[in-house]
């Protein structure tokens, strides 16, 4: 709710209070990466996606951002193919592109 009103800060430090007292929250842990990422923090929400995965291999939506972030902000081509067809895979159905995270 508060990332939609654009209040992008308050929303990750929700999430990081979230996380403090449920640290493998994968909602919580995701959403912290798609803050991240809008907030241009390429490393950390790359870092948060990758726990998301850790706890949930099969994670479409993570694999999907981090995919992006990996070609958009590191123009690192193949772990982003990776992600992105392995997304694909698990979710057909997901609506695909650059989350706003992520471009």
């Amino acid at each position: 709710m508060l990332a939609g009103q654009g209040r992008r800060i308050e929303a990750l430090v929700s999430y990081e209070k979230a996380l403090a007292l449920e640290p493998a929250n994968v909602q919580a842990l995701y959403k912290r990466g798609v803050m991240l990422g809008e907030l241009g923090r390429t490393d950390e929400a790359l870092a948060a996606y990758g726990r998301v995965l850790a706890l949930n291999p099969n994670h479409a939506e993570a694999l999907n951002n981090r995919g992006y972030l990996w070609w958009h902000n590191r123009q690192r081509y193949a772990p982003a193919i990776a992600d992105l067809e392995r997304s694909l895979a698990l979710a057909p159905d997901l609506p695909y592109g650059p989350a706003p995270c992520c471009t």
